[in-house]
């Protein structure tokens, strides 16, 4: 299929960056519109939007109009950095962005302008924890039928968070969802990036088969009480009780403290063995939720 490239140059100094859009279809409805590299430090959602440019390429003919932007925020990418290096701002809390502000709102206007043209976005991240895939929604309908579409297993709920792109996008009408690549954090799996890809290569194409995805509450973070090396007794997916055992910390005297899940649930992610310091993040869990489709 007939590819397109919409490139913008920005400017920091005498620092040049392109932002590249790639589009496919022409302009057949609906559009499409997947964004990557929001944060420049997720190597897995960027490679997966690159593997569903790759895909469409060889396809010959689809219904609708679809627009790819896989590195959304060059300086970030550049640097692999979470926030741009430039200026320092997080692109996750610049939308519908600023077109006389600092380079991120910059770019983060010049996005929100192509995103509005479209009828869905779909914006894609990965974790800095091993995790499972996932979309993450308000639980509008609109919302919750796209990601039901994209055929992934788990839904779960998210909050309303000013500055995100989804957010800013969903004040003008448009459905939009995140989607969360699983693997093994900030570096790139394969497995699942091919999976994503290819199960939204089927949701363009009308191919996905009916689904029947699980619910989940929003994530709830659990933090380290003490200081020490932390040894996962879990994995991602993993379903848990109340009294489940997440995992051990071992201080440097080899005393242990357990962690318990503190609810049932699933497990969305965990840390891998490393040294964690009290309150830092080491898992994420959601409860599941009964709901109606």
């Amino acid at each position: 299929m007939r590819l397109k490239r919409k490139v913008y140059k920005f400017y920091s100094g005498n620092k040049k960056y392109r932002l590249t859009f790639y589009r496919f279809g022409g302009e057949k409805k609906p559009s499409y519109l997947f964004v990557a590299g929001i944060h420049g430090n997720e190597s897995n959602a960027i490679y997966t939007a690159f593997l569903l440019i790759a895909k469409l390429t060889r396809i010959d003919e689809i219904n609708c109009t679809i627009t790819i932007l896989p590195r959304a925020n060059p300086p970030a990418v550049k640097g692999r950095l979470r926030l741009s290096p430039e200026d320092g701002r997080d692109m996750a809390r610049s939308f519908p962005g600023d077109p006389n502000g600092s380079i991120t709102e910059k770019i983060a206007y010049m996005i929100f302008q192509e995103a509005v043209e479209h009828d869905y976005v779909i914006d894609i991240h990965n974790m800095s924890l091993p995790s499972i895939s996932f979309c993450s929604t308000y639980f509008s309908r609109e919302s919750i039928d796209l990601a039901i579409r994209t055929g992934l297993d788990y839904i779960v709920e998210s909050k309303s968070i000013p500055g995100t792109l989804s957010t800013a996008v969903s004040t003008r009408g448009i459905p939009a969802i995140e989607i969360e690549v699983g693997g093994v954090g900030k570096d790139i799996s394969e497995s699942d990036a091919e999976k994503i890809s290819n199960s939204l290569l089927r949701m363009l194409l009308n191919k996905n088969p009916p689904a029947n995805p699980k619910f989940l509450g929003i994530r709830e973070t659990i933090r380290s009480p003490v200081t020490g090396f932390f040894y996962p007794m879990i994995r991602p997916g993993s379903n848990l009780t109340v009294a489940s055992k997440i995992g051990i910390i071992k201080n440097v005297f080899r005393r242990k403290v357990e962690v318990l899940s503190g609810f049932s649930g699933i497990c969305i992610a965990i840390s891998h063995t490393n040294f964690v310091t009290r309150g830092q993040r080491i898992a994420s869990i959601s409860r599941y939720l009964k709901m109606k489709l």
